[in-house]
Order: structure tokens, then sequence, then C-alpha cells
């Protein structure tokens, strides 16, 4: 697949059907079959991990914090938010005092989730499932220390 042009020095984090999700440092973007690029965000440090998911509803992106976006808004305007009422793509838990580091991004055990592993050297060290329609996280293993 090559939906459009990945400059030199971009990196394609994740390729799905007719996705990309590439990172140009620590700015974040979707390209879909037609070449045309969605900037959906960044994140502090780069990018480590990404995923478009199964039914390429949804691009979740890992590395401080996570980022989601909704691939049935492709093109829309990208806002600051929390919440999928305020913007397409939204940035979780990486706020100043309240980040969360992220390693990795896997497909969820149940449709419309992914499971996300924390820092498996910090303190929030696990898996979680995150529930994408309401951006729930829910522990599914969790190292106490």
């Amino acid at each position: 697949m090559n939906p459009g042009k990945v400059l030199p020095g971009e990196i394609v984090l994740a390729e799905r059907g007719g996705w990309q999700v590439v990172a140009d440092s620590e700015t974040v973007y979707v390209l879909n079959l037609s070449g045309t690029r969605w900037d959906i965000g960044w994140l502090y440090g780069n990018p480590c991990g990404a995923l478009v998911t199964a039914d390429e509803n949804y691009v979740v992106v890992v590395g401080c914090g996570v980022l989601v976006a909704d691939l049935t808004c492709f093109g829309e305007e990208v806002a600051p938010g929390e919440t999928w009422a305020q913007t397409p793509a939204v940035h979780l838990l990486a706020s100043p005092g309240e980040h969360w580091f992220f390693e990795g991004v896997y497909e969820g055990s149940s449709p419309g989730a992914v499971q996300v592993v924390a820092d498996l050297g910090g303190e929030h060290a696990g898996v979680y499932e995150l529930v994408l329609s309401t951006l729930a996280l829910v522990p599914r293993w969790r190292e106490r220390w």
C-alpha cells in the first residue's frame, strides 16, 4: 500500500487498509489512499507505537499519553479536547503532572477496544483496555509496587 508520500525522516508507525499513521518527530498525521494528510496531534518525546483498528474506524498512537483519532471524521478540524464531543482526535493522559508513558498498543480482547501497555518501569505499569467509544481505561493487569 502507498496511500501518500512519506517524506525522508518521517516514520510510518502503522498501516492497514487504506490508512497510514506517520510520525514526523513529535507530530502525528494520517494519510488516506488519495494521499490526503490529516494532522491529528503530537506526542511529547516522539510516539513509540500505533495501530489502525481492525474495523478501520480508529487510529491509536502511544508514547507520552494516548492519542486516539476517529477515522470516520477524517479531515475534520482537530481542537484541544478530551472527549469525542470536543474533537475528533483526543489526547489522553498527557497533561503536565498527570502524564503516563505507554510502550505499546495492540488489538483489544473485545470489539471496539485496544490494549495499551503502560511503562513497565513507571508507577502506572500494567496492561489496560481502552474502550474507544467512551475512552474509558480499564486495568487488565497492574504491577503493584
